[in-house]
């Protein structure tokens, strides 16, 4: 099915996380051999849709196994993507900043890993992908603002116990809020609200 939908829908450029490169894959070798709803160029000649992967992000909650196992690790990342059909597992661009901050402050956030940790993956596909660096707010008393220039420190500061897990998940909910600010602004419009709703009421 998401190889179909591709020639359906008459995608040309193909989005979707590292785990649906095999699809893709199927889809471009069969595109010069569809015969319905074919991909075609300005002079009606069949073409191959590009495709783009992207990182898949961890989602917020711990995963069933853990610690993680020491073999099949590929596959255990992948039971801990972000789904979209596990509202607490996922964030959406039309989240409530209290629902973004509600989330965040309940996510999975092991003290002993960075790498299945989804709040440091966050930080460093999300927060680093956009911006050259990482800032919390803290008060003085909780010894104030921290600013991280890359992910890897951020990491240590958290495995070495000097960033609080409390703080990190603020920093990420902050951003989050700030960074998915103009999608929620669409999304409260009554056009874009009716339409969100009534998607909600076919899932």
């Amino acid at each position: 099915m998401q190889g179909a939908d591709i020639f359906v829908m008459g995608v040309n450029i193909a989005h979707a996380g590292m785990d649906q490169r095999k699809a893709h894959v199927i889809a471009r070798d069969v595109a010069s051999k569809m015969r319905v709803s074919p991909l075609l160029d300005a002079a009606g000649e069949r073409i191959k849709p590009v495709c783009v992967h992207h990182p898949l992000l961890l989602g917020l909650k711990k995963p069933t196994i853990w610690p993680p196992p020491e073999a099949d690790l590929t596959d255990f990342w992948a039971s801990m993507k972000m789904s979209k059909s596990d509202r607490n597992s996922a964030l959406f661009v039309h989240d409530s900043t209290d629902d973004i901050r509600a989330k965040v402050r309940k996510a999975f956030c092991p003290p002993d890993s960075a790498t299945f940790n989804p709040m440091l993956d966050w930080v460093r596909k999300l927060v680093f992908a956009r911006d050259g660096e990482f800032r919390i707010a803290r008060t003085p008393e909780h010894g104030g603002d921290l600013r991280f220039s890359a992910p890897e420190e951020v990491d240590e500061a958290f495995l070495s116990g000097k960033l609080h897990a409390a703080d990190l998940k603020n920093g990420v909910a902050e951003w989050l809020v700030d960074a998915l600010e103009p999608a929620r602004k669409v999304f409260e419009q009554p056009e874009q609200r009716a339409l969100l709703e009534e998607l909600e009421r076919l899932a």
